[in-house]
């Protein structure tokens, strides 16, 4: 089973529960390989959560609020992980590589400075957003599929959870096992996921200058979402609503 996480704390919650009562031999979780041990060991109950996030910053080189994001968002998840395993041992492997989280670390950081221009100098800067966007696409195409398929020939009822955007491709390369998809948490894609999404099944240069535009715009727009709200769930809901009711309004007029 392919469990869909995205990165909001009320899927993550959500998410905590479901695993709590669902049955499983291997649970995949899409951190660093490195840290296959300190997991485990977690889960023995041999070190504290802060150690897990003290490795993982000296893993990736990841900033302090990038840290405290991943902790808060996957505290719900590994803590239930534990109780789940004091009751029923299993197998647990992170499948990503610390290169490839510090990588999306460094593109986050230029997403967000990119951002901050655009609101700061009133342009759009395309040129960039399509560079960005073109690397933000090749990390989604990480080559850790292989890995994974060679783990998941072990077991007869693993979980792989995943936040990516789509799970499309994860679902494609695991055919063979023909894998359920279960999804925690329904929601609206930001502009930049959709970008994202879209441009994995259609390349980058296959969106029209228009449409790119139009999307850099919104996204300009749910950064002002953000930066309103401390809580980001709360944020995104209120920018879904505003969306959700344009696209309402823009089919009446038609």
């Amino acid at each position: 089973m392919i469990l869909h996480v995205p990165r909001f704390m009320n899927a993550s919650r959500l998410a905590g529960k479901r695993i709590l009562n669902v049955y499983f031999d291997a649970f995949f979780l899409p951190l660093p390989e490195e840290m296959n041990e300190a997991m485990r060991s977690f889960l023995l109950n041999e070190i504290e959560e802060d150690e897990i996030w003290n490795e993982y910053r000296i893993l990736t080189g990841a900033n302090e609020p990038m840290t405290r994001f991943l902790k808060n968002f996957f505290s719900p998840i590994i803590n239930s992980l534990k109780v789940k395993f004091g009751q029923n041992e299993f197998d647990i492997y992170c499948y990503h590589n610390a290169t490839t989280h510090a990588e999306n670390a460094n593109l986050s950081e230029e997403q967000l400075l990119l951002e901050f221009r655009c609101k700061a100098t009133g342009k759009l800067f395309l040129d960039e957003w399509r560079q960005l966007l073109k690397k933000l696409v090749g990390e989604s195409e990480e080559n850790y599929y292989r890995k994974l398929l060679i783990l998941l020939s072990r077991h007869y009822e693993p979980v792989i959870l995943t936040y990516d955007a789509s799970v499309r491709f994860l679902k494609e390369k695991l055919s063979d096992w023909r894998v359920k998809v279960e999804y925690t948490y329904y929601y609206w894609r930001s502009p930049m996921e959709q970008l994202l999404v879209y441009s994995m099944i259609h390349g980058v240069d296959g969106i029209t200058k228009e449409d790119f535009e139009k999307a850099v715009k919104q996204q300009i727009d749910y950064l002002d979402f953000i930066l309103a709200e401390k809580n980001i769930d709360i944020a995104h809901e209120k920018w879904a609503e505003k969306a959700s009711k344009s696209l309402v309004r823009r089919r009446y007029l038609r």
